[in-house]
């Protein structure tokens, strides 16, 4: 028996050896065979070039933008300029207004002057306390956007109706120089046109049949506000040094093309002190440096427009000396 029980064992030891090694040879031969991998596809010539450019930057049209940060905004092209030094005009439009606001700056601020309106036009207490000399900017401002919209050369949004959103927010404006209720309820009417207009709405009215001079769209107290706002609260922190510009260029550009429109209104006819020539003057410097701000913000030049805005401020200060005394 003891025998037996040897030779049990030896062959138990035998056989799970032998397994081992057919096991590792099994793994030996795996390791050796290749992976199979899926075959590589074939490509027909003559389909990748109709799907493909062979060199993408030889099919572009056009310049590439200097800024990219701003490369979706409409701005005006190239540094061409017109008699008095103001920039060319925008593509598609070749009026004295398309050389001085793009449709793209336009529609932006009227969209913003539309939340300033719905922030400022709430309670009829506010609206007696302060809120109807802010708002008589707002719809100044908007009355000269829709003139603007109306004399256009090019496509702006909301071209039909611009002359009766002009008359609406002009009348309103010229009667919010006191905050009755009859004028807060006059303001909650224009806070809704500009709800419906946004929307894609049109707003009820019947504009007046002779073209109005500008001096009946607007006065120039409300434009001075507007221009000092655009100075003070925008242009003149965001240039003050590169970091700042480099940081705001679409603020600095769609400021600097408010700064441009809004002083040829000032010189526009009928406009309070529009034909005195040293005064005219004044607004002429300001408008052509707001354009090569406009320049500067386009190349990516800060020293251009830091020093366009020092033209501005100079222009502002002693214009204001003078007829301000």
């Amino acid at each position: 028996m003891p025998v037996f029980r040897n030779r049990s064992i030896l062959w138990t030891i035998g056989l799970f050896l032998g397994v081992q090694l057919v096991g590792l040879g099994l793994a030996q031969d795996r390791a050796k065979s290749p992976k199979r991998r899926a075959r590589r596809p074939v490509f027909d010539a003559q389909e990748v070039d109709r799907i493909f450019f062979n060199d993408l930057y030889a099919e572009l049209v056009g310049d590439r933008p200097a800024n990219i940060s701003i490369a979706s905004t409409p701005t005006t092209a190239g540094p061409a300029t017109s008699g008095d030094g103001g920039a060319a005009s925008s593509a598609g439009a070749t009026g004295n207004w398309a050389q001085l606001i793009s449709a793209t700056t336009i529609e932006d601020e009227i969209k913003a002057l539309k939340m300033q309106v719905d922030k400022d036009v709430t309670t009829i207490s506010d609206f007696a306390g302060r809120g109807y000399k802010v708002c008589r900017t707002h719809f100044s401002s908007l009355a000269a956007l829709f003139n603007v919209i109306h004399e256009y050369d090019g496509d702006v949004r909301w071209k039909k109706q611009a002359r009766a959103a002009r008359d609406l927010f002009s009348r309103t404006a010229g009667n919010a120089k006191v905050g009755s209720p009859q004028v807060y309820n006059e303001a909650k009417l224009r806070k809704q046109d500009l709800q419906d207009l946004v929307s894609g709405s049109t707003v009820e009215s019947q504009p007046k049949p002779e073209p109005p001079i500008w001096a009946d769209v607007i006065e120039r107290g409300p434009l001075m506000k507007q221009l000092e706002i655009s100075l003070e609260k925008h242009l003149k922190p965001n240039l003050s040094n590169e970091g700042e510009f480099k940081k705001n260029t679409e603020t600095i550009f769609h400021q600097a093309e408010l700064l441009a429109a809004f002083s040829e209104m000032m010189i526009k006819e009928g406009m309070e002190d529009g034909e005195d020539e040293d005064y005219a003057a004044y607004v002429i410097k300001s408008r052509v440096a707001a354009r090569d701000i406009v320049e500067g913000v386009k190349l990516n030049d800060y020293e251009r427009a830091r020093k366009a805005m020092g033209v501005v401020d100079k222009a502002c200060t002693e214009c204001h000396d003078i007829y301000r005394s």
